[in-house]
């Protein structure tokens, strides 16, 4: 977990991910993740290069983003598939879809470590009013505590991914400028009003990602003078004395 990425990435929060399980000293397991996601990304470089003849460069990394977009929700993948290689003769790319998918859910071999699962509820998504939030879902569905299911907002509500720049790293801790690379809101920064977290037009805070070993606590700032990142009615809020969230990170593998 604990090493500064250089491409983008999504946060999605995990509050039952568990204390850091002591079964694997935290050095080895950083590098022995560094280097799955190394050979990962080669993978997904050479079934690439083995499918060009399909089409240009482009389009499949297009298919290479969906499919990460799509993550372990097989249900999502199918249903990406199924609406976009309609023809019968397409089955090269359905074939190349599915490939996609086993590199992107592949994980490091590890004893008995704590594998973070990304719902599709605890993505953080772009809100229709523009903040930071969970439990909304990609169609334009989201969460309602009254009924207790989904409900039909008439939105669409696309996940945020970011990169960091100006980064830094330090005893597996690291951090920097969150930059967004997503089409929606593309090459703004995300920082907070009144702590709320949003899109801005440009640089104001640095945060902090604190490797907890199973988890990050993600801080504006740092924990000597900063906010943690917070969940408060579902949205991303960075709140002064509160207990930390638990995030994860899922990165990618189409930049």
């Amino acid at each position: 977990m604990g090493y500064l990425r250089k491409n983008s990435f999504l946060i999605f929060s995990d509050p039952d991910a568990p204390a850091e399980d002591e079964t694997l000293e935290r050095q080895k397991m950083v590098e022995i993740e560094a280097a799955h996601e190394v050979a990962k990304k080669g993978r997904m470089e050479d079934l690439i290069r083995s499918y060009r003849n399909l089409d240009t460069e482009p389009r499949l990394r297009e298919i290479v983003q969906n499919v990460q977009e799509a993550g372990t929700d097989e249900e999502a993948l199918k249903k990406y598939i199924r609406t976009t290689f309609r023809s019968t003769n397409e089955m090269n790319w359905r074939t190349f879809a599915w490939a996609a998918h086993e590199i992107v859910i592949s994980k490091a071999s590890t004893p008995r470590r704590y594998v973070p699962h990304r719902a599709g509820t605890h993505t953080v998504r772009f809100r229709g009013d523009g903040y930071l939030a969970i439990n909304l879902q990609s169609d334009g569905t989201s969460w309602s505590e009254d009924t207790k299911n989904f409900q039909l907002d008439g939105s669409t509500h696309p996940s945020l991914w970011v990169k960091v720049v100006d980064g830094w790293s330090e005893d597996g801790n690291w951090g920097g400028y969150l930059q967004i690379t997503c089409v929606t809101d593309k090459d703004k920064y995300i920082d907070s009003s009144s702590g709320w977290a949003k899109p801005v037009a440009s640089r104001e805070d640095k945060v902090t990602f604190y490797d907890m070993g199973n988890y990050y606590e993600i801080w504006q700032g740092d924990r000597e003078t900063g906010r943690p990142l917070t969940v408060q009615d579902e949205c991303l809020r960075f709140t002064k004395g509160a207990i930390p969230g638990k995030w994860n990170i899922q990165d990618s593998t189409w930049d």
